[in-house]
């Protein structure tokens, strides 16, 4: 069996300096054409776009004061206001934020379009609906939140409508009955659901216990004496 000594593995490392340059000594000549093509190529360290050859960027000092240009532009308070007052729909009153203090309906000056219902409470902004920068197209905006109720009734439109289901109603205090008609047998009866009143009709007569005679103790004796009778 064989062992490698500390001379062996001296002997290793002088052949390896021998056959491997050390990184300080490799010059570029010494490197392949395409490599040297590479190197030569590269950019040197930077700390800047432009000692990169990008010229065309924009500074982080740029780039914070369009942000804010472009969201002072877009949002403006505005307050609040009914909506039979809102702003004109003007250049000057573009990003205009207002508070519609009333329930409303849209109209055609609006992006969405109109006949939509809104409550009081919700946020307009004054937009321009126009994509080309070329010919302005001021609209109003309805800002997120927005709920079509148009095709639900107000509080009022229910009110009414229950008012005139019930007006046609019978109250219990309307119904009423009438007996009409001669004798003591009611052969008929009709109901009249406008008044609530019922009617009964009598037709006939039926005997009662005043048209029946009754026995005499003569006449209950005969029946078990029937000889006493015909003396």
């Amino acid at each position: 069996m064989e062992r490698a000594t500390l001379k062996n593995l001296q002997r290793m490392v002088k052949n390896a300096e021998e056959k491997y340059a050390k990184k300080g000594e490799i010059a570029l000549a010494d490197l392949s054409t395409a490599l040297q093509g590479v190197i030569t190529g590269k950019a040197d360290a930077a700390t800047t776009l432009a000692g990169y050859g990008i010229t065309d960027s924009m500074t982080a000092e740029q780039i914070g004061s369009a942000i804010s240009g472009a969201i002072s532009s877009v949002y403006k308070p505005g307050g609040s206001a009914a909506f039979d007052s809102l702003p004109e729909l003007s250049a000057a009153n573009l990003g205009k934020v207002v508070n519609v203090t009333d329930d409303f309906t849209t109209t055609a000056d609006f992006v969405e379009g109109a006949g939509k219902m809104h409550p009081a409470g919700t946020n307009v902004v004054i937009v321009d609906t126009d994509t080309t920068g070329e010919s302005p197209s001021y609209k109003y905006d309805v800002l997120a939140g927005f709920v079509d109720l148009s095709g639900y009734s107000s509080t009022e439109q229910m009110n009414a409508a229950i008012l005139a289901a019930i007006s046609g109603l019978i109250k219990k205090s309307d119904l009423d009955a009438e007996i009409t008609g001669s004798g003591n047998v009611i052969t008929g009866a009709s109901y009249d659901k406008t008044t609530g009143k019922m009617t009964f009709t009598k037709g006939m007569t039926a005997l009662t216990e005043n048209d029946f005679e009754e026995y005499t103790d003569a006449q209950i004796d005969a029946l078990w004496n029937p000889q006493d009778t015909n003396n």
